[in-house]
């Protein structure tokens, strides 16, 4: 499959062989440098450099440690969900994000899907699948007996698991249903797979899956945070996280990440944020002779307001808190944070946790963020629009949106999936290449009497879930 790259302006190049959204991350060459120890913790978990016969992704918990992990006698404050779901996929799957393995099966290709598919090898009999995020460019997947599935690139260790290819690999590329189907991707990473068990403590059990463009994350019900793979700028990998900040997670409730940042929302209503803070997206000053310390996860303070709700853009920031006033900061460009200051100025910022007028007006029960792009920035007649502050979409009425560099999905409260914006690739799943002006529903055979209750843009594909269905229409 050819692949091109689309670069957004007004944010770090991070060149890859895909379409970018929220950010498409390159394959650069494997680091040879180890990584460094301090006194029994290790210090940057980044993923390890590859040996010329096996890579293995690092996987750790937070906080980090090289002592046996003993079982946790914190009580559970998150509820694992139980509810399976079908997961359906479309985009461009050159990549393995998808997860249809890795040659034509039943006729049909694992790439270039241009309406939404169920994915079989997800299925709710055998996998199960009960939460579900959605990278730059791979996935990560939770099923109901607690294993985590992840699918994708794995150049910087998001997987969590090794993915080089074999002899075996090979030979079993070439037994594919179509002798001249172009296709050559890694079955370990195009294939969904379960992550070891032995990668985590004993007795853990998991709540919910979260995925930046070369990270992955999980939240246990005790609330302690694991994760692996790597953050990047805009000259390479930054790293992953510190020990010695990484105590200050606990009993967090939910995640939410960007494309290589990260907020924790913990059970008090206060709010740790980390990652990479080169668009100001962590909301605190990083100067670059201690940018290490943006890997340590920090809380920031809104004059000791509660928060209730986070969420991230690529490169900005969003919290919500008890009273309903909107927070955002970060990149704002292209006025993607809904404040008016800067927006049309390459790299204009907001440098703290910022109130969102234009939102005071209403209650806001769901927020996502994309990427200000000038291929949505421009009409028809090739005049810069930028909307200065949050306007309605009219017409639609929805219960869950998510947000892509350039494209963007809605739920209605029936279950219906609206999408619109930029579709190449098909990552709208409207079928079409052209740009879908308006939103517009998702219609499709797979997708008849279903329910969708969750949406996902990642850099070039799309992933929708509902409850999954038994043949007379009861759920599973």
């Amino acid at each position: 499959m050819a692949r091109t790259t689309k670069k957004s302006e007004g944010v770090p190049s991070t060149k890859r062989a895909a379409v970018p959204g929220r950010t498409a991350v390159s394959r650069p060459k494997p680091s040879t440098s180890k990584a460094k120890s301090e006194k029994k913790e290790e210090v940057c978990a980044s993923p390890p450099a590859a040996t010329s016969t096996k890579r293995r992704a690092v996987t750790h918990e937070l906080p980090i440690s090289s002592k046996p992990a003993k079982r946790s006698k914190i009580d559970a404050i998150n509820t694992p969900p139980s509810q399976k779901l079908d997961i359906y996929v479309f985009g461009a799957g050159g990549s393995g994000e998808l997860g249809l393995g890795h040659a034509t099966r039943n006729g049909k290709k694992p790439s270039g899907v241009k309406r939404p598919r169920l994915n079989d090898l997800l299925s709710a009999a055998t996998v199960g699948i009960v939460n579900i995020a959605v990278g730059g460019m791979h996935c990560v997947a939770l099923a109901h007996d607690n294993k985590i599935y992840t699918w994708g690139v794995n150049d910087l260790g998001a997987l969590g698991r090794d993915t080089l290819r074999d002899a075996y690999d090979n030979e079993s590329a070439e037994h594919s249903d179509s002798e001249d189907d172009g296709i050559n991707l890694n079955p370990k990473e195009s294939t969904p797979i379960a992550i070891s068990s032995d990668s985590f403590p004993k007795d853990t059990k998991f709540a919910q899956v979260a995925a930046c463009d070369s990270a992955s994350f999980a939240l246990t019900v005790t609330g302690a945070v694991y994760g692996w793979g790597t953050f990047s700028g805009g000259n390479g990998v930054i790293g992953f996280t510190k020990a010695w900040g990484s105590k200050k997670l606990k009993k967090i409730r939910f995640l939410a990440t960007g494309s290589n940042h990260v907020q924790a929302l913990d059970h008090k209503g206060n709010v740790f944020i980390w990652g990479c803070a080169e668009q100001n997206e962590l909301g605190r000053r990083i100067v670059e002779r201690t940018r290490e310390n943006a890997l340590v996860p920090s809380q920031f303070s809104l004059s000791k307001r509660k928060i209730k709700t986070i969420a991230c853009g690529a490169y900005h920031s969003f919290a919500i808190d008890t009273e309903n006033q909107v927070y955002a900061w970060g990149l704002n460009n292209f006025g993607q944070t809904g404040i008016a200051a800067g927006a049309g100025e390459d790299h204009a910022i907001i440098e703290t946790p910022t109130i969102v007028e234009s939102l005071q007006p209403y209650n806001i029960r769901n927020i996502e963020g994309g990427l200000g792009s000038k291929d949505l920035a421009f009409n028809i007649r090739g005049k810069l629009q930028i909307f200065l502050k949050f306007t309605l979409v009219p017409g639609l009425s929805a219960v869950f949106v998510a947000a892509g560099i350039d494209d963007s999905i809605a739920l209605t409260e029936n279950g219906d999936a609206y999408s619109w914006g930029f579709s190449s690739d098909y990552r709208t799943g409207q079928g079409t290449t052209e740009t879908v002006d308006v939103p517009t529903q998702i219609q499709n055979t797979a997708l008849v009497g279903k329910k969708i209750t969750f949406a996902g843009c990642g850099g070039q594909f799309g992933v929708l879930a509902g409850p999954a269905m038994l043949p007379n229409g009861v759920t599973k």
